[in-house]
């Protein structure tokens, strides 16, 4: 009988497949292979109520004129309290449109009694999609164990701070499960998404998408870490 090499696929079948974008793992550097949208974050905190707070313009932005009532700034935080393993974690927030203007950052711990925030920093910069937030580069650390709210805010007038547009999210800094620091940094945001720290998971896949700008698939991975998270709307932004 004659012996069918299973390993054989004709080109034409390979050309096909390519060009519809059928379900092929994507290759990646390292030893495992990763498949686009393979990403599963695993919240440890569910039923917590939601903390997250998105904005969109109520109307004009005496400050910033781009700005109209379509225009949404928004933290990539999950709607309810974000997990990092992290004292100094990058956090991402974005825009829906570029734009010139004057941001205020600030983080301040979740607590009952009145504290002073850890971050609180304007900074007149011109934006335009996903953007960085790194609390190293302002030497902020975290307490291990304690939650935060962070925040971003859009000046839009500068002597009545209430029509400015505020987006904000909550992050707690946790110890590791496990250690991960000898894990291939392309498996990073996978193992980091399973385990529920969503801030490095996300960060992870930022690094990944700076280092490799045309490598669509990252993309697609912070797209679907995105969604997941409940920010269906912003997933666009990496397709």
């Amino acid at each position: 009988h004659r012996m069918k090499n299973p390993k054989f696929i004709p080109f034409s079948l390979l050309t096909i497949g390519m060009a519809l974008a059928i379900s092929v793992p994507l290759p990646v550097l390292g030893p495992q292979s990763v498949q686009a949208a393979e990403i599963a974050y695993k919240p440890t905190v569910t039923t917590a109520p939601v903390r997250r707070v998105g904005a969109g313009s109520r109307g004009l932005c005496k400050e910033v004129s781009s700005v109209d009532n379509t225009f949404t700034l928004q933290v990539l935080a999950p709607a309810t309290i974000g997990q990092t393993i992290s004292a100094q974690p990058t956090l991402y927030w974005s825009v829906s449109k570029p734009l010139s203007g004057k941001f205020t950052f600030t983080v301040v711990e979740d607590s009952k009694d009145f504290v002073d925030p850890v971050l609180d920093t304007k900074v007149a910069q011109s934006v335009t999609g996903v953007q960085a937030l790194s609390l190293a580069k302002y030497q902020v650390s975290l307490k291990k164990g304690a939650s935060y709210k962070w925040s971003v805010s859009l000046e839009c007038d500068a002597n009545n701070p209430s029509l400015n547009i505020v987006s904000s999210g909550m992050i707690k800094y946790v110890e590791p499960s496990a250690s991960l620091d000898q894990a291939n940094p392309e498996k990073l945001p996978f193992l980091y998404a399973a385990k529920g720290y969503w801030y490095d998971a996300l960060s992870s896949l930022s690094d990944l998408i700076q280092a490799n700008p045309t490598e669509k698939k990252w993309h697609e991975e912070r797209a679907s870490l995105v969604k997941q998270g409940g920010l269906d709307k912003l997933a666009t932004l990496d397709k």
